[in-house]
């Protein structure tokens, strides 16, 4: 996302302006973002905490967070039902709400959690009117894989609030800055993946837990409409989330089930997309 809306800036800027300014212009708004960040932070008061180290921790966890709650989507997939997991994965929603109160201050709203009591409900009444494979998936399977998918919507409520309570402003600090900043966390994320998050795959090969190998060209295919479809919805989701809640982008993110229970063997990847934009 970086390369792309530094591109974006510098299409949109004037063309007398040269690169070599408006890239400095670009990391100044975004060092200054994080340093405005930091002092409504907890943290603010601690010393030799710089802004960039702050951001560093913070990104690492979110991308720890975030790594582990996506990995139970395609652990549980394999092990039960897709609309099983589609259902129960769009809980976070529930749990966005959960740790919104203790983390970001959040006043317990009867209307607000019964809306999203609601929204979850439907998902689960349309997963299982719509849920003709149950029969040929083993109960103590689908009992390992709900659990799993479980897991991975905890997991990734808790991302979303935390991205919420340590990466956004919390006075207002306009959206055009927002979502810059929110682009720039979308990189860190993938750049600490590219750096760190390799290092399990030679750990799993060796001891046979699962065994890499390079994917057939097909399998290649749907991996890049993936990854593309991925950045899409990543980019946008962490923007909606810092210009409005954790709550609401969840719920918005329940439109995937539509997507998921028509079954088209690019439903993953294009309902990401489409949900992201």
């Amino acid at each position: 996302m970086a390369p792309l809306q530094f591109l974006f800036l510098r299409l949109t800027s004037p063309s007398n302006l040269s690169t070599g300014p408006l890239l400095r212009s670009h990391i100044h708004s975004l060092r200054t973002t994080a340093a405005h960040i930091l002092s409504e932070s907890p943290w603010a008061m601690r010393p030799n905490l710089t802004p960039q180290k702050y951001m560093l921790f913070v990104i690492g966890t979110l991308t720890i967070t975030l790594t582990v709650a996506a990995s139970t989507w395609f652990l549980a997939v394999s092990l039960t039902s897709t609309s099983d997991v589609t259902a129960m994965y769009n809980c976070s929603a529930f749990f966005a709400y959960a740790f919104s109160i203790p983390l970001l201050g959040e006043r317990f709203r009867k209307d607000k959690a019964f809306a999203v009591g609601l929204a979850i409900c439907g998902v689960f009444l349309m997963a299982w009117a719509t849920n003709d494979d149950s029969g040929s998936i083993a109960a103590h399977r689908r009992f390992i894989g709900d659990a799993i998918i479980a897991c991975g919507a905890v997991l990734y409520g808790l991302y979303e609030v935390l991205y919420k309570a340590r990466a956004c402003a919390v006075s207002p600090i306009g959206p055009y800055r927002s979502i810059l900043f929110s682009n720039a966390c979308t990189s860190g994320i993938g750049l600490f993946t590219l750096c760190f998050m390799w290092i399990p795959l030679p750990i799993l090969h060796f001891t046979g837990l699962e065994v890499f190998e390079l994917p057939s060209p097909k399998a290649a295919l749907f991996l890049g409409i993936s990854i593309v479809s991925n950045v899409g919805f990543t980019a946008s989701f962490l923007t909606m989330v810092s210009l409005t809640s954790p709550v609401l982008s969840s719920v918005g993110a329940m439109y995937s089930s539509p997507a998921v229970i028509t079954d088209s063997g690019l439903r993953y990847s294009s309902l990401r997309l489409l949900i992201g934009f």
